[in-house]
């Protein structure tokens, strides 16, 4: 089975980690996989980070998606030389990032592939439903939701949409992070995208004052979401100036981020990301804003969720977890175990072989369901 994943600039710099294991597990289970990525990320593709690659040229207006595809195409003719008879054809084309979508749909249509679209988010159903209902009847669209409610939420939308649930996995390490001693610093990570009405710069402030008033901590943020945000005079109104730092990129820099105490989230946008299972796995203690379409974030479970989108709010929730080394650990160790138990690389590299399988071979797809109730594609 030859398969190509195709990732836009956006879902490649946050999730490149998640990319990789899929790969290396789908590769091991005998799939041929070649990774289509934007000309923008050729360092990643230098890098050797994914085993097969190509780029295409993204910078292009809407009105030249054909050359873009056809570009993209003969890049894979190309990467294809060394296997006689293959001429760049693919078995099924799984786009990651719906800033590909469009991409990707064009190229199953030209060479009348399956098409498999990665739901991630709860803002872009409607779209996702949209394309799908698009394409030709005889040619499979699957939409995979890496949550129980994207996945209800897509059904809702259209009954006769092919919809699989799945969950995303991560590994889970042989031991957690060490707690700090007395005399070391907390550090505090602030992840998200800085967008207006997001609720990002009242958490943001809600982290400087808590800073302002806790002698250990320190704040990691994202420098593109403090930026958009134009949060950081927060900090220098707070005089935090001196125990801030920026991080660019901040979701793929993982080996930094997974060094913290305490993950941030202000944003309830329905959204997966995995850098929230990570910390998770490494019993991070992790302080939310509560998120209806994210079924991973159980309060007191797997995370402290903040009910509204107040500063004080947040520096009161995340002083807690800054002070109560105990309470934080408690909360950390409950969500290793719950994303051990439920985020496993092997179950989600096994979740979308079976996927790939059915759809070459042209069997319908079941609706799993999980063990509390939800269709989660286990």
């Amino acid at each position: 089975m030859r398969a190509l994943i195709l990732t836009d600039e956006s879902f490649l710099s946050r999730e490149p980690d998640m990319l990789r294991r899929l790969e290396i597990g789908l590769t091991g289970e005998g799939v041929s996989v070649m990774h289509a990525m934007p000309d923008t990320a050729a360092d990643l593709a230098e890098a050797g980070l994914f085993a097969r690659t190509i780029t295409y040229p993204t910078r292009t207006p809407w009105f030249m998606e054909r050359w873009r595809m056809r570009q993209l195409r003969d890049a894979m003719i190309l990467a294809d030389e060394d296997l006689p008879g293959a001429n760049g054809q693919v078995d099924l084309i799984h786009v990651f990032g719906e800033g590909a979508w469009g991409l990707g749909a064009r190229l199953a249509r030209e060479q009348r592939s399956p098409l498999i679209l990665e739901v991630w988010s709860a803002g872009i159903v409607e779209k996702a439903a949209a394309l799908a209902s698009s394409m030709p009847p005889d040619l499979l669209t699957t939409l995979l939701a890496p949550d129980p409610h994207i996945e209800q939420a897509l059904r809702r939308e259209d009954g006769s949409l092919v919809v699989r649930g799945e969950r995303w996995g991560v590994h889970t390490p042989a031991q957690p992070n060490a707690a700090p001693e007395a005399s070391q610093a907390i550090g505090v990570m602030v992840i998200g995208e800085g967008q207006s009405d997001s609720g990002f710069i009242e958490a943001f402030e809600g982290v400087c004052r808590a800073a302002k008033r806790q002698a250990r901590m320190l704040i990691f943020a994202d420098a593109d979401g403090v930026a958009r945000s134009n949060a950081w005079n927060l900090a220098e109104q707070a005089g935090v100036l001196e125990k801030l730092t920026l991080v660019p990129r901040m979701e793929g820099a993982r080996s930094l981020v997974l060094r913290g105490s305490v993950l941030v989230c202000p944003e309830a946008s329905g959204e997966q990301r995995t850098i929230v299972l990570d910390a998770m796995a490494h019993a991070m203690a992790v302080v939310a804003m509560r998120d209806p379409m994210v079924s991973y974030l159980k309060d007191g479970q797997t995370a402290h969720l903040v009910s509204r989108p107040a500063a004080e709010e947040w520096a009161t929730a995340i002083e807690v977890q800054v002070v109560d080394r105990t309470q934080a650990r408690q909360l950390g160790e409950a969500a290793r175990s719950y994303v051990s138990a439920n985020h496993r690389v092997s179950t989600h590299v096994a979740t979308v072989l079976d996927v790939y399988e059915r759809v070459v071979s042209g069997e319908s797809l079941p609706f799993p369901v999980s063990a509390d109730g939800d269709s989660a594609g286990r």
